[in-house]
This record gives C-alpha cells, sequence and structure tokens, in this order.
C-alpha cells in the first residue's frame, strides 16, 4: 500500500474513532439529562380493585419493610395466603419522558386473608402483624370495603395551595390520608413532599403531592 493510501486509510479510521466517542458522549449527556431533568408534574390516580375482592374474610393488617410492600404481597401468596394491596399509580412527567409507577395507598401496609401466625414473619420484608393488645388485630369487613370503594372512586381535582417548608405541620386534604395532620420532612421538587404521619398507631413516613397539603 502506497504512503498515501496509508494516510487515508489512518484518517478515516481516526474520524470514525471520533465519531464513535462523539456519539458515546452524546449517548451519555443524554442519559445525564434526563435523569437530572426536574420533575414538571406527578399525576396521581387509584388503581380499581377487583371486584373478586371478598371483603367478607378475616382480614388482618401486615406492617412491611420501607418500600417492600408489593415484594411481601408476592411472598405471602406464594406462600398461600390470600392479600390486598391498596396501590395509586403515579405518572411522572420530565421535559425527556413519562414514568408510570405503582406506590402504596397505605405505605408499609397490605392486608392478609386468614388468622395469621408465626410463620407469617418468615416472608422476606415482613416486620410484623399490627396488634390490638395480645391479639392480632382484625380489619372489620366495612372498613375494607371501604377502602376498596376509596380505590374504585375517581378522585378529586388536586387544588392549588401556598408551598410548604421543612418542618412545616399540614393537614392533608384529599386523598387516603384526608384529616390526618402531619410534618414535612423534606420537600422533593416543586411538586412532592415527604411526609411523617401518624397512622396504624405508628408513624410513617409518606410522600405525597403538596397540591393536596394545606400549611396550618
Amino acid at each position: 500500500m502506497s504512503r498515501a493510501k496509508k494516510s487515508k486509510c489512518r484518517s478515516r479510521v481516526a474520524r470514525a474513532r471520533a465519531a464513535r466517542r462523539a456519539a458515546a458522549l452524546a449517548s451519555q449527556q443524554s442519559r445525564e439529562e434526563v435523569a437530572s431533568a426536574p420533575v414538571l408534574g406527578i399525576v396521581e390516580t387509584r388503581v380499581p380493585v377487583s371486584s373478586d375482592l371478598d371483603t367478607g374474610l378475616d382480614w388482618y393488617l401486615v406492617y412491611t419493610a420501607p418500600r417492600r410492600e408489593e415484594h411481601v404481597r408476592k411472598g405471602l401468596e406464594e406462600a398461600g395466603w390470600t392479600t390486598f394491596l391498596p396501590l395509586l399509580r403515579r405518572i411522572s412527567t420530565t421535559r425527556h419522558r413519562q414514568v408510570v409507577y405503582d406506590v402504596a395507598t397505605y405505605p408499609r401496609y397490605l392486608f392478609v386473608a386468614g388468622v395469621p401466625d408465626g410463620a407469617i414473619r418468615e416472608i422476606d420484608g415482613v416486620v410484623d402483624v399490627v396488634r390490638d393488645g395480645p391479639a392480632w388485630a382484625r380489619v372489620k369487613p366495612h372498613e375494607i370495603a371501604a377502602i376498596a370503594a376509596f380505590q374504585n372512586a375517581p378522585p378529586p381535582p388536586p387544588q392549588k395551595r401556598k408551598p410548604v417548608d421543612v418542618n412545616d405541620s399540614v393537614k392533608i386534604m384529599s386523598g387516603p390520608f384526608m384529616g390526618f395532620h402531619a410534618t414535612v420532612r423534606e420537600v422533593l421538587g416543586r411538586q412532592e413532599a415527604e411526609l411523617l404521619v401518624g397512622m396504624f398507631g405508628a408513624e410513617t413516613t409518606v410522600r405525597m403531592n403538596i397540591g393536596l397539603l394545606a400549611a396550618e
């Protein structure tokens, strides 16, 4: 091969390498932009409950590790338990994409049918079964029916309210925690806040749309 041809070949190889590096850099920058893109809005809807839900069963309340509700549900059902996990569906929108995901309506809680025994604690992610004194706390049929009705009802439109800040005391104006009082632990962008809510005899961390809160 002549010197001129070798030079042209090296030049083409160099251009190809430069193009690949530029493409890789652009791809990396795009991924970083998506990951760091500000959330423009979060739309939250309720996941309807199946008509097969038997509210007349003996339902009990299982307390799980943080964000392990779905994992626990699968483990319980694989072990033969009947479960009920109310869910909210969130659509998070940035400038680049939409992300759809489900979260528990009552964080760290789900319902199990049948009188629990000690083996239920062996399910990965189960912390305990909620008690009423020395006995397991049974959830009444009308309470299960009310939760199912809430899940199947259309949500009210969110209302614009004044901004909240860390350590603010707030009242939850809509949703499954309507009427509860909470403390703001962290403000997550313009749309969400992390709250500390007292429920079922324990304090639970909940993420919620700021539009559903009223500062006190």
